[in-house]
């Protein structure tokens, strides 16, 4: 099982393995936890381990048994459920404003090619390019929303693809 252990002080991974590994471990197997710890926390400067860090130690022969914390899946469970809740209702809503948009600029660019507005630009001091450039203007705002989208379904997905990466760690 991984266990998970907080630096309380400023230290190195050479320095944080002497209190890890048992004291009757090999070098090669040493090597070899040292090499999975690497692995697990990619994020961690072995040279520089600050105080506070939380690092995720490998399920390996040789270490401690009083080295570290357990992983527990549930909360891994739970914060998976909560995040994907979370994207589920997000993305609701960014569909839902979205919808609202487009419907209200659907009534715009419907009336902008009335009738009744061509008369009344023709007959008004405003410009003739006011029709087009609001209607460019409104696809411009459509494109954004499109990539608005797209970027939340790609954040959402990478979110989603670290949690299960995260889950089959602890598993």
């Amino acid at each position: 099982m991984l266990r998970t252990i907080t630096v309380d002080k400023d230290t190195t991974l050479e320095e944080l393995s002497r209190n890890v590994l048992s004291a009757r471990v090999r070098d090669s197997q040493g090597e070899a936890a040292l090499n999975r710890f690497r692995d697990l926390n990619p994020h961690v400067d072995p040279d520089k381990l600050s105080a506070g860090a939380v690092l995720i130690l490998p399920d390996v022969a040789g270490l401690k048994a009083s080295a570290g914390e357990a992983v527990a899946k549930v909360p891994l469970t739970s914060l998976k459920a909560l995040v994907e809740t979370a994207l589920g209702e997000a993305a609701d809503n960014l569909r839902g404003r979205v919808e609202e948009r487009s419907a209200t600029r659907s009534k715009m660019a419907k009336g902008l090619k009335s009738a009744a507005f061509k008369k009344i630009l023709n007959e008004s001091d405003l410009p003739n390019t006011l029709a087009k450039d609001t209607s460019q203007s409104i696809g411009e705002e459509e494109k954004k929303e499109r990539d608005a989208q797209e970027r939340f379904a790609m954040v959402s997905e990478a979110a989603l693809q670290a949690l299960a990466r995260l889950d089959k760690i602890v598993s």
